[in-house]
């Protein structure tokens, strides 16, 4: 999943640290547009389905020119597996996928389908992106690539995804994560401040317009802070959990040893 951290008493260290990591970007090309990084701000007294429903609404709204332009160049997404919804292999697995996350994040999913709502975008091109990589990675294995397609060997990923370095000495530590996303999402992110109930609910995080919060790096009020990266788990094997659930939920984690056991909780589809 990447790095989980306990700041503890270093929480003013969380701000600034958060700041440079999302400050920190490059251009790929001369002939990208000068990058934007838009803040969004949530607060709900209250932590209910509904309430995780508005905020992902309140996401769909704001950013909804940003997520449909995401989904719309996101060529696997377009080709590939949203075609492929209409055998009833892949169908079948779609559905083994939402009701997997489901039964396990109904207030996750609730988020889903308030940004599908906000942004006016089919919900289920909406959770496949949230779910891309395990989807991918189970495609070829019913055939799924195109009308006609054989049942394949999952292809090799690419490996040229994000990474951290972390130094550490007896004063603290400065995490540096290199948030390594495609074209598409060049100017399709934004920082996130929410809070969904009490204080110490809120959390900050880097979110990809159209998704969860968040399939990059976050910090919470409780002190845990993340980041996701690249490691290289086998193919799925089953539909599942999908990663970008399990993230999220880190954001709502209480402590380390919690964010621990989010992370290896079992019923993952992949990592």
């Amino acid at each position: 999943m990447g790095d989980l951290v306990d700041f503890g008493r270093r929480r003013s260290l969380l701000l600034p640290l958060f700041f440079a990591s999302a400050a920190f970007v490059s251009r790929a090309s001369t002939d990208e547009p000068p990058y934007v990084l838009p803040t969004f701000h949530f607060r709900s007294a209250q932590a209910t389905l509904e309430a995780h429903r508005a905020l992902g609404e309140a996401i769909g709204r704001r950013f909804a020119a940003g997520a449909m332009r995401r989904l719309q160049e996101w060529p696997e997404l377009q080709r590939s597996w949203l075609p492929a919804l209409q055998r009833p292999p892949v169908r079948a697995m779609y559905q083994a996928f939402l009701e997997a996350n489901t039964a396990a994040y109904p207030e996750y999913v609730e988020e889903l389908r308030g940004i599908a709502h906000g942004a006016s975008l089919p919900f289920e091109a909406v959770f496949v992106a949230q779910i891309s990589q395990e989807f991918a990675a189970l495609l070829p294995s019913i055939g799924g690539e195109g009308a006609s397609a054989p049942p394949t060997k999952a292809p090799a990923h690419d490996a040229d995804h994000c990474s951290d370095y972390m130094l550490c000495s007896a004063e603290g530590c400065f995490d540096c994560h290199n948030e390594d996303g495609d074209a598409n999402s060049i100017n399709g992110t934004f920082l996130a401040d929410i809070q969904l109930g009490a204080a110490e609910s809120r959390f900050l995080a880097l979110v990809y317009m159209g998704e969860l919060p968040s399939g990059a790096f976050g910090v919470n009020a409780r002190g845990v802070g993340f980041t996701l990266n690249w490691v290289g788990p086998p193919a799925a094997a089953s539909p599942g959990i999908g990663r970008g659930f399990v993230s999220r939920s880190l954001l709502d984690a209480r402590g380390a040893d919690d964010a621990l056991a989010r992370a290896t909780r079992p019923g993952q589809s992949a990592g």
